[in-house]
């Protein structure tokens, strides 16, 4: 287990070593949790990825189950 503090943290340790599962913040500083999950989509397709955040409306939920492959929300 591994806990960083940005998406680009998350995207260097990637370049190491994949992970099977990242949870993530729907709204970070830098890129967001949307843009982060949309990368590892396209270069690591085996990664489940989950959504935490305390900010999203239902707009955001749909936006993101339509536009990412994201195993929870």
């Amino acid at each position: 287990m591994s806990f960083v503090t940005s998406a680009e943290e998350a995207l260097s340790l990637f370049e190491k070593s994949p992970f099977e599962v990242v949870v993530t913040d729907l709204s970070m500083t830098g890129m967001s949790g949307v843009e982060l999950i949309k990368k590892l989509n396209q270069e690591y397709p085996n990664t489940r990825c989950l959504i935490l955040t305390g900010t999203a409306d239902l707009q955001d939920a749909v936006k993101l189950i339509n536009t990412t492959r994201i195993f929870n929300f």
